[in-house]
């Protein structure tokens, strides 16, 4: 998901459940929503400003029986990439190395493509553009 921040701080508080990092934020569709960021998201957003965008995207990956989520932050105008293990509760840099699977490799670079549509064309949706050429990827290569 494309957000962009509606404010400079998450609300921050604690219920039963813990810490949480309230967040409001405006999708590509230009629709408003309560981001719930998990710690590790929130360490990578909180420095952004109103105004500013990040491309957000949940993972999963099994490990074993185990199923493990983890989320790729990436901030619009950053050349880092990183993303938050959950499971291990630390960042880890994604260096695109042989480990990546083809599918992942194919959705990274549709989303690279599609962040460069989105500046060059500000209405386009993100996620729309980034599974469309995804799909085509998938399609052409025999994924």
């Amino acid at each position: 998901m494309n957000i962009k921040m509606l404010f400079d701080q998450p609300i921050i508080g604690e219920s039963q459940y813990g810490k949480y990092f309230l967040y409001a934020v405006r999708n590509g569709d230009g629709n408003e929503y309560s981001l719930f960021a998990p710690e590790e998201v929130h360490e990578k957003l909180k420095d952004l400003k109103q105004g500013e965008e990040a491309v957000l995207t949940k993972l999963a990956a099994q490990r074993g029986k185990k199923l493990v989520t983890t989320y790729d932050v990436k901030v619009v105008g950053n050349k880092s990439e990183n993303v938050m293990d959950n499971s291990k509760g630390s960042s880890m840099h994604n260096q695109n190395n042989n480990n990546d699977s083809s599918y992942y490799q194919a959705m990274s670079d549709s989303f690279k493509e599609a962040l460069r549509l989105q500046e060059k064309y500000n209405s386009v949706n993100l996620n729309q553009i980034a599974i469309t050429l995804f799909i085509q990827r998938t399609k052409a290569n025999g994924l």
